[in-house]
């Protein structure tokens, strides 16, 4: 008498094997949250504006994907950065280094901010307006293109401009707009007082008297006039500041 037996079930090894890896990596994926996240070489976001950028999402906010993105994926774009890398420092934490964009000012032009590195070279189309660069005025230029240096009639304007920006930096002035006029000279806007620098010789000592300045002119409005200080007020230079009222004149 022939009696059927019946062949149990069996999962093949390498199914099982695999079963195996995916529960693994699934709990690895799921344990795998970012919880801090430090970043370097950013002026102009904060950390949480770069963490919302980078990792705002469930499947960002994970240092797994974001290893695979990063090593096989193309990285995201962000405003005024030039570049960016995320270094994976353990399974909660990541560093990102930013490499911002070398920008000195910018120009309006059709309801856009058109920012320009050191060369003049627009590098950046926004209509935010970032907190320590200053807005070029007065000047003309022929056409505006994306990657392509600004055309100017004013020989020497953007290394004025990367002059002025360098002083301003280093006396920490946050400059609302720089104003060129058609004899060249120029003028500064900053809050409600304008500053009147004339021609673009002996800027650093105009720049420096400036800052000297500007304290004793807090909660005023109207315009100082440093156009014909030369070595400083207190030898050949003369400077006054004019109010609605009437002018404090100093020698």
């Amino acid at each position: 008498m022939l009696v059927k037996l019946k062949r149990k079930r069996t999962i093949p090894a390498a199914l099982g094997i695999l079963l195996l890896v995916i529960i693994i990596l699934a709990v690895l994926y799921g344990s795998s949250t970012i919880k801090t996240v430090k970043v370097t070489g950013n002026s102009y976001y904060t950390e949480d504006e770069i963490r919302e950028i980078l990792f705002g999402t469930a499947m960002d906010n994970n240092t797994i994907s974001t290893y695979l993105i990063n090593r096989f994926g193309e990285h995201k774009t962000i405003p005024f950065v030039e570049r960016y890398q995320v270094e994976i420092v353990n399974r909660h934490e990541v560093e990102v280094i930013l490499y911002e964009k070398n920008i000195v000012g910018y120009v309006h032009f059709m309801g856009s901010n058109m920012y320009f590195d050191r060369d003049g070279t627009i590098v950046e189309s926004s209509r935010e307006v970032l907190d320590g660069i200053c807005e070029i005025k007065g000047i003309t230029f022929s056409k505006i293109v994306f990657n392509e240096k600004l055309e100017t009639d004013i020989p020497g304007l953007f290394e004025q401009i990367l002059l002025m920006t360098q002083l301003f930096e280093k006396y920490e002035l946050n400059i609302d707009a720089l104003y060129f006029d058609e004899t060249k000279h120029i003028k500064i806007f900053y809050g409600d007082i304008t500053v009147e620098l004339g021609a673009a010789d002996n800027m650093d000592i105009k720049i420096s008297e400036m800052n000297d300045i500007l304290p004793e002119l807090e909660g005023k409005k109207g315009t100082l006039y440093l156009d014909s200080l030369e070595m400083g007020a207190s030898s050949s230079g003369t400077y006054y500041f004019k109010t609605d009222k009437a002018p404090e004149v100093s020698n």
